[in-house]
């Protein structure tokens, strides 16, 4: 019960703090050309780290194979 209400409060928070943060980082970035700049930037940063999760992930299935022992 406890733990559902703080799984819960901690969603909640989620979004307003993602948001905020957004917000903050274009209010500093000031003009468009910085924006744009910037923009690609994250992107490849997005792209960069989204993949080596990915492999990271692939790779730990892999070496590990977990729920090659489960009973079903």
């Amino acid at each position: 019960m406890v733990a559902q209400i703080f799984m819960s409060l901690l969603k909640m928070l989620i979004v307003p703090l993602i948001l905020t943060s957004i917000v903050t980082g274009v209010a500093i970035l000031g003009s468009g050309k910085d924006f744009g700049r910037w923009g690609g930037k994250t992107l490849l940063y997005y792209i960069t780290t989204s993949l080596l999760a990915f492999m990271t992930g692939l790779m730990a299935v892999y070496i590990f194979q977990p729920g090659t022992n489960a009973k079903l």
